[in-house]
Formats: structure tokens, C-alpha cells, sequence
């Protein structure tokens, strides 16, 4: 159950919206049987374990990273699981008391929470009697223990929840990041004159791909850990940078102009040939480059506007492009040589799993996604193919196959 965003009362808010009906003290228990952690000031979130085959009301706990870490005791989760079940509580927040932990060297095995529960009007009542009737204590927001706990400022978060993220949002790249500045294409390959919109998206490119700042919401603490004050997770290794982004400007501003501005930037200052400069391989964050080859994959409806932009934008011949589509090479050599490598969705989602495919084996320098709405679906064969795509700066999760990252609307994706 993800945390509400609205409650009762808000200004223009939908009468019907969940509000904090109150909380419930309960314990959280079975912490000597996983690795995962928990710290104290974190927000856990509660998802119903329908086929748990022990208990049928089981609530499990995952941490802010969505590892399962926990359970609910087994009273209270007899309590809130048909809550839950019949969407009478429609969401819930749990909050962890500062100063706890389940980090190695702690010596208990149980950990107390408040379990705030939302409610729409229609359900509040039907909430409060069966937590009444069940022996468990409700915390309203008239308790006076209620201010005490720290609720008033869950309830006060959630009244204005949609106004602190956007603020914390806004905060994104102001706060230990480094000035982006905007920047020319060269002049020996890219013939056109960007617009002022395109030279700072290009700038903003080349930061995506270079920059070693904490990700979004990380900051290092005193201590010399770091935290992430969205989810509250703290850690003492260093978080890895993001690579790529989404690149979302508006129909008709340039996007391909200005990717194909990177392109030849990463051509002008490290390839010749199809490899860095004397055929040496350059290092970026320790990790060895010998292809420079950008692979662009789009529906077959935009092959021709990246030929035509090539045409009018670039010197006839300083970026070497190989169609990947219909009659194609199956020599991973041969695509290396070139700087561009364009091919469709469609094409990627034949050649999943198949033996041979060079776009499989390749290390590509980076993926560009054109009109990536197209893998929206994640169980879809084309997401499954294109996420699986390997390119220089990416890394997975040690504990997950799924990529660390994000799907944009339309862009740059460096997997």
C-alpha cells in the first residue's frame, strides 16, 4: 500500500478523497530472519501477502528500496487485513521511530511502528468500530497522544503532500550539483546552427552522461554516509550517479538535432575509426571504452526523419550510419565501425534471446529511445529486449535483474 497523498480538509479537495483517520501502534517482528534493513525515521510500506501459505492475513514490510524485510505481528495484521482487502482503508503510512534500527548489532527482534490508516468518508466509521471491536487502540487525530507521536506532522504532510513534492522536486539540481552550462556542437561535423533551447539541452546531455553528483534526493550526511531524503534510506556507500535521462522537449524544437549534436561531440573529442583516438581505449568511471557506436532505436515511420535531419544538419559522410533493419549484418565488428546504429523496436523484439544477435552483444556507448511509449508495457517481448540492451555506465541492482533507471516519454536512455 503506497502512502496516501491527500487527507481531510485541504483546500478544493475531492470529498470522497482518503483522510487520516488515525494510527494504530503495532510491532513489526521476524527481523532475525532477513538481511534487509530498516533505520529509524524511514517509511516502510505494507503489501498484503494474499498466497502466504502460513497465514492468510499475513502484511509484509519492504524497506524504501521495496526489499521485504519484515511482517506485521500476527494480531494486528487479523485486524487490518480485511480492511485492506476490502478497500475500507484505502491507504496507509508507517512510520518507524527514530533512533531504531534493524541494522547488524542491534539485539532485538521486534520493532515498533505506527500504522497511520486512511480512510474515504464513507469507510472511516466502518474502520474505527472494527479497530474498536478488535481489542486494538486507535490514535485519532482528537487523542492526545496523537501530538504527541509525531502524527500531526503525517497529517499536516499529507494535507499538503502534492505541494511538498512538487517543492522538493523543484530542489532537483540546486542543492551539491555542478552548473550546467549549455554548449556548441562541433563545427566539423554538425553544419547547422543550434538555437539557444538546443545548446542547453545539449549541455544537459552531456552532464546526463558525465556528471558524478549524487542522483535526485541524496546528500551526504555529517557522518560521512549518505541519505536520501525522499525515502529516508541512508547508506555509507556512496550512491552510483544516474546515467541518461529523459529528453522531453516539444514536438517540433529539435530533440534529434540535439542528439545528434551529442553524437558527434562524443565522435569529435574520442573516436576515429570507430575507437578512441591512436586506437587506445580510454577509461570512464574505470570501466574500459572501445566502442563509440550509438545505437538509435524507433518505429520504422521515423527512419526517414533521422536520414533527413543526417542530410541537412551534418558534412555528408563525418557520421557513419548502418540501418539495422531488413537484410542486415550479423558481424558485431562490422557495426562497430560505425558511429550511428539505427534499428526498430520490432527488430529488437525478433532478436531477444537469439542466438548471434549482435545488437545483444554489444557494449553500446550509449541507446537513444525514439517514441518510447512503445514500451510501456513491461511484460511486453520489445521492453523485455530493449531492457536488456548493455550499454557503457550502466549497472544493475546486485539483487535484481531489473535495470536501475528509468523509461522516458521520448530520448536519451543509457541503460
Amino acid at each position: 500500500m503506497a502512502a496516501c497523498s491527500s487527507s481531510r480538509g485541504g483546500d478544493g479537495d475531492d470529498e470522497n478523497e482518503p483522510y487520516l483517520v488515525g494510527f494504530v501502534v503495532a510491532k513489526i517482528v521476524g527481523l532475525k530472519y532477513y538481511t534487509s534493513t530498516l533505520s529509524g525515521g524511514e517509511r516502510p510500506s505494507l503489501v498484503r501477502e494474499l498466497l502466504n501459505r502460513f497465514d492468510s492475513n499475513a502484511i509484509a514490510v519492504h524497506n524504501s528500496r521495496g526489499r521485504h524485510v519484515r511482517h506485521i505481528e500476527g494480531r494486528t495484521a487479523k485486524v487490518l487485513a480485511p480492511l485492506l482487502d476490502s478497500h475500507l482503508v484505502a491507504n496507509t503510512l508507517v512510520v518507524v521511530p527514530d533512533g531504531r534500527s534493524t541494522k547488524a548489532g542491534t539485539s532485538f527482534y521486534k520493532l515498533p511502528c505506527q500504522i497511520h490508516l486512511f480512510a474515504r468518508p464513507a469507510a472511516a466509521d466502518i474502520v474505527r468500530e472494527a479497530i474498536d471491536g478488535s481489542g486494538l487502540v486507535l490514535i485519532d487525530p482528537d487523542h492526545i497522544e496523537f501530538s504527541l507521536s509525531g502524527s500531526a506532522f503525517v497529517q499536516e504532510q499529507a494535507m499538503k503532500s502534492g505541494r511538498d513534492v512538487d517543492k522538493l522536486f523543484a530542489r532537483v539540481g540546486k542543492e551539491g550539483g555542478s552548473r550546467i552550462e549549455p554548449m556548441e556542437p562541433p563545427e566539423d561535423v554538425v553544419v547547422s546552427d543550434l538555437f539557444e533551447h538546443q545548446k542547453a539541452a545539449l549541455g544537459w546531455l552531456v552532464h546526463r552522461e558525465e556528471s558524478c553528483d549524487l542522483p535526485p534526493f541524496w546528500k551526504e550526511d555529517k557522518a560521512g554516509g549518505y541519505e536520501n531524503v525522499l525515502t529516508s534510506q541512508n547508506t555509507k556507500q556512496r550512491p552510483q550517479p544516474l546515467r541518461g535521462g529523459i529528453f522531453a522537449d516539444d514536438m517540433g524544437l529539435g530533440k534529434t538535432l540535439t542528439l545528434l549534436s551529442l553524437i558527434a561531440r562524443s565522435k569529435a573529442r574520442n573516436v576515429g575509426g570507430g575507437k578512441a583516438k591512436g586506437s587506445k581505449r580510454r577509461k570512464i568511471d574505470d570501466v574500459e571504452v572501445g566502442s563509440m557506436t550509438t545505437l538509435v532505436v524507433c518505429p520504422p515511420s521515423v527512419f526517414s526523419s533521422w536520414v533527413t535531419q543526417l542530410e541537412e544538419h551534418t558534412n555528408a559522410g563525418s557520421l557513419k550510419v548502418y540501418m539495422y533493419h531488413g537484410q542486415r549484418t550479423k558481424d558485431k565488428e562490422v557495426l562497430l565501425k560505425y558511429d550511428i546504429v539505427i534499428t526498430t523496436y520490432s527488430v529488437l523484439g525478433t532478436e531477444f534471446d537469439q542466438e548471434g544477435s549482435p545488437v545483444n552483444d554489444i557494449e553500446w556507448f550509449r541507446v537513444i529511445l525514439d517514441e518510447a511509449l512503445i514500451i510501456k508495457n513491461s511484460a511486453a517481448l520489445q521492453t523485455r529486449a530493449v531492457t536488456a540492451l548493455k550499454a557503457l555506465g550502466s549497472h544493475r541492482d546486485a539483487n535484481s535483474e531489473q535495470l536501475i533507471g528509468f523509461v522516458p516519454a521520448y530520448g536519451i536512455f543509457e541503460v
